[in-house]
C-alpha cells in the first residue's frame, strides 16, 4: 500500500516551518545578499593567493640575486688580489690576510641576509637536486667499454680484522666477488695478525671457491709492507689495491678496463666517503667537492702543493711500473699513497688516466687508522722526503715554502678540528707545526705567532681567528687557496 503524500502549503519550505505572510521577499533578498558576499570573499581570496604567488616569485628573484652577488664579489676580490699582489711575492702574503678578512665579511653578510629573508619569505618550490659539474675534458670517459677483461690482481692487506670489525673485511671481499668484470686474482696478505684473522680468511676462501683468493702470511710490517708482499706474490700485468675496511663498487673494474691501454701506466678514479655503518657521507670527493685539486694529475704542480686524495683503493698500476719505482715506501704509515703516486707519475712520464666516476667507498670512522699518532709521524716524514727530493740543500726555497704551506694547512686544520671535537692529538699536531714554520716565510710565521692562541681555545672568537688565518695563507698555486 502506497503511503499518502504529504501536502505542502504555499509559502512553506519543505522540512521547515511555515513562513509568515509577507516574509518570502525579505528572505530571498537576504539569501541573495549572502551569496554576493560569499562570491566577493572568494574573489578576494583568489586575489590574495595570486598576490602571494607574485610575492614569492619576487623573493625568489631576490634570493637568486643575493646568491649570485656573493660569489661574484669574492671572485672580484680574488682577481684584485692576484693583480696587485702576484703569488709568491711578499705583498701577496700580506694581502692574503686582508683578503681573508674581506672574504669572511662577505660570507657573513650573505649569511645574515639569507637568515633575514628566511624569516619573511614564503616557502618556494623545492630546488632541484644538485648534480656534479660537467667536466668537458673527461666527458664520455665514464661510459667507455671494452670486451677485453684486464689481467688484474687485487691486493688486500689485512691486520687484526677480527679485533676491529670482521664485517668490514667480509664486505670488502664480497665487493670483489660481486665485480661485473672479475679480477684475475685476489691476493689477501695477513700482516702478522695477533687475532684469528687467518681463520676468518680461510673460512671465507672455502665458502667462496669461485673467487680466485690466494692467502699470503707474513710478519707484521705495516700496510705498505703488506701491499708490497702481495704484489711480489703475483705475476699479473696490472695490480690494484683494496683496504680491509673499504669497498669497491660492483663496476670498478668494468669502469677502468677501457683505460688500461698499452701506453697507460696508472689508472685512477673518483671515490665516495662512507661512515662506520657504510652510509655515504660525501659523494664524488673529486668531481663534486674538489678535494685533491686538478685531475688527472700529470705535473709536479698537481702533486706537490696539496693532498692528492687518491687512496690505494682507486689506483690500478701496471706491475712492471710499480716494481721499477720500488713499490710503497715501507717507512710510511700514512701518505704512502701520495708518495707512490708522485713516483709513478714521474717514472711513467705522465702516462696517467683518470676516470671521473666513483668506484671506491672509502670508510672513515673514529677507530680508523688515519686518526692515529702514526699518521702524524708519517706526514712529517713525507714532508721531509718531499723537501729533500725537490727543494733540499737550499736548491729552491720558494718550492720548499709552497710544500710546507700544504702541510701547515693540514696540521692546523687537524689541530683545530680535534680541539673542538675533544679528540686526541690536537696538541701534537699543533706542536708539529714547529718543524714547518721555518720554511713558510716570515709573514705567515709572524702572523701565526700572534694568533697561535686560537688553536688552544674552543671559543667562538678562536674559531673565527682560525678560519681567518687559514684563509689568509697564500695559495700554494693560483686558484688553489685553502678553504676556511
Amino acid at each position: 500500500m502506497t503511503a499518502p503524500q504529504k501536502s505542502t502549503a504555499p509559502g512553506t519550505p519543505v522540512g521547515g516551518s511555515p513562513l509568515a505572510p509577507g516574509e518570502t521577499g525579505p528572505r530571498r533578498e537576504l539569501d541573495a545578499q549572502l551569496a554576493a558576499e560569499a562570491a566577493a570573499a572568494a574573489e578576494s581570496y583568489r586575489a590574495l593567493a595570486a598576490s602571494r604567488r607574485e610575492l614569492g616569485e619576487v623573493h625568489a628573484e631576490l634570493r637568486a640575486c643575493r646568491a649570485s652577488a656573493a660569489p661574484r664579489l669574492l671572485e672580484a676580490l680574488a682577481l684584485a688580489r692576484e693583480r696587485f699582489a702576484p703569488t709568491g711575492t711578499r705583498r701577496a702574503r700580506v694581502a692574503g690576510y686582508a683578503g681573508a678578512a674581506a672574504h669572511l665579511a662577505v660570507l657573513g653578510t650573505a649569511k645574515a641576509l639569507r637568515s633575514a629573508a628566511s624569516r619573511t619569505t614564503p616557502p618556494g618550490p623545492a630546488a632541484p637536486a644538485a648534480s656534479p659539474p660537467a667536466d668537458p675534458e673527461h666527458e664520455g670517459l665514464a661510459d667507455a667499454w671494452t670486451t677485453a677483461a684486464p689481467d688484474v690482481a687485487v691486493v688486500v692487506p689485512v691486520y687484526n680484522a677480527r679485533r676491529s670489525d670482521p664485517r668490514y673485511l667480509i664486505e670488502a671481499l664480497d665487493s670483489l666477488a660481486a665485480q661485473t668484470v672479475p679480477p684475475s686474482a685476489v691476493v689477501v696478505v695477513d700482516d702478522g695478525s695477533s687475532d684469528d684473522s687467518a681463520a676468518l680468511l680461510r673460512d671465507y676462501a672455502s665458502a667462496h671457491q669461485d673467487v680466485p683468493i690466494r692467502l699470503v702470511t707474513k710478519e707484521n710490517g705495516g700496510q705498505s709492507s703488506a701491499r708490497n708482499a702481495g704484489v711480489a706474490a703475483c705475476d699479473n700485468e696490472w695490480v690494484a689495491f683494496l683496504d680491509q675496511d673499504d669497498k669497491w663498487t660492483p663496476d670498478h673494474l668494468e669502469r677502468i678496463a677501457p683505460h688500461m691501454t698499452a701506453d697507460a701506466g696508472l689508472v685512477y678514479t673518483d671515490l665516495d666517503r662512507i661512515d662506520a655503518r657504510g652510509l655515504v657521507t660525501d659523494r664524488a670527493l673529486h668531481v663534486r667537492h674538489g678535494l685533491g685539486g686538478r685531475n688527472p694529475k700529470t705535473t709536479l704542480e698537481d702533486v706537490l702543493f696539496e693532498d692528492l686524495n687518491v687512496p690505494p683503493g682507486v689506483m690500478t698500476v701496471r706491475r712492471s711500473l710499480f716494481e721499477r719505482v720500488g713499490g710503497f715506501d715501507e717507512r710510511l704509515s700514512g701518505c704512502e699513497d701520495d708518495d707512490l703516486f708522485v713516483r709513478l707519475m714521474l717514472e711513467s712520464g705522465g702516462a696517467v688516466a683518470y676516470v671521473p666516476v666513483t668506484t671506491l667507498l672509502w670508510r672513515l670512522y673514529e677507530d680508523n687508522y688515519g686518526y692515529s699518532t702514526r699518521m702524524l709521524e708519517s706526514r712529517l716524514l713525507y714532508w721531509r722526503k718531499l723537501i729533500d727530493s725537490f727543494a733540499g740543500a737550499g736548491r729552491d726555497a720558494e718550492l720548499a715554502r709552497r710544500i710546507s704551506l700544504r702541510f701547515l694547512f693540514v696540521f692546523l686544520v687537524e689541530a683545530g678540528m680535534r680541539r673542538e671535537a675533544g679528540r686526541p692529538l690536537a696538541d701534537e699536531y699543533l706542536l708539529a707545526t714547529g718543524d714547518l714554520l721555518p720554511y713558510v716565510g716570515e709573514v705567515d710565521r709572524t702572523v701565526f705567532g700572534v694568533v697561535r692562541w686560537a688553536w688552544r681555545s674552543t671559543s667562538r672568537p678562536a674559531h673565527y681567528v682560525r678560519a681567518w688565518y687559514l684563509r689568509g695563507l697564500e695559495p700554494a698555486r693560483p686558484g688553489a687557496g685553502p678553504a676556511a
